[in-house]
């Protein structure tokens, strides 16, 4: 698996956060102030209820598009996606353990993440770390963890196919059915007896 570092992964965390912010905008305090020069002053912020509301939605967007796709819409356009370390599919609980150690990870505009994925032999952030995930690039995870499921499958195909050292058979019976017995012996040729004379010769 190629895992990615910070500059991927820095510009889709961009494009989710204008994202978030435009679905987020009704939960904002729009204010305008007009000084006594006549200018007017516009202003944008979210307090009280309005943080906990982008609150929420940034973490649900995330959670949601990784457990489902393996990648928000700025990972999509990136070409990066989030799997469990063993290479499977992204779980609910990881998407959820990591997205919600993102806030400690996004402090002081995500150096905290920044210093973790630059120390980190697999790229991993604290998120990361704590949900077993890691971020790569799409489609280098091909085949890993399931190699051994196919050669497990082809063994027991083969097995079924010579009989096995055991004389397995496979498929195995469905339940209820009878038993195959196994096939008899081979009968060796009769041996010539002491009476026995040989056929005349021409």
């Amino acid at each position: 698996m190629q895992y990615v570092s910070v500059g991927r992964r820095f510009v889709a965390i961009l494009i989710d956060s204008i994202i978030v912010f435009a679905v987020g905008t009704p939960f904002g305090d729009y204010q305008h102030v007009r000084s006594e020069s006549g200018m007017t002053t516009y202003s944008f912020h979210f307090h009280g209820g309005g943080a906990l509301g982008i609150l929420l939605i940034w973490l649900v967007y995330y959670a949601v598009m990784e457990a489902t796709l393996g990648a928000t819409v700025g990972k999509l356009a990136m070409g990066i996606r989030v799997v469990q370390e063993d290479g499977s599919k992204c779980t609910w609980q990881g998407a959820i353990v990591r997205n919600l150690l993102r806030i400690v990870d996004a402090l002081f505009a995500y150096l905290v993440a920044a210093i973790l994925v630059w120390t980190s032999p697999k790229r991993q952030r604290l998120g990361d770390r704590a949900a077993n995930t890691v971020v790569i690039r799409k489609g280098t995870n091909a085949g890993v963890g399931n190699a051994g499921v196919g050669n497990a499958s082809a063994g027991m195909t083969a097995a079924g196919t010579t009989g096995g050292a055991a004389g397995t058979v496979w498929p195995p019976a469905s339940p209820g059915a009878a038993p195959i017995p196994p096939p008899p012996p081979p009968v060796p040729p009769p041996s010539p007896g002491a009476g026995d004379q040989p056929p005349p010769q021409p």
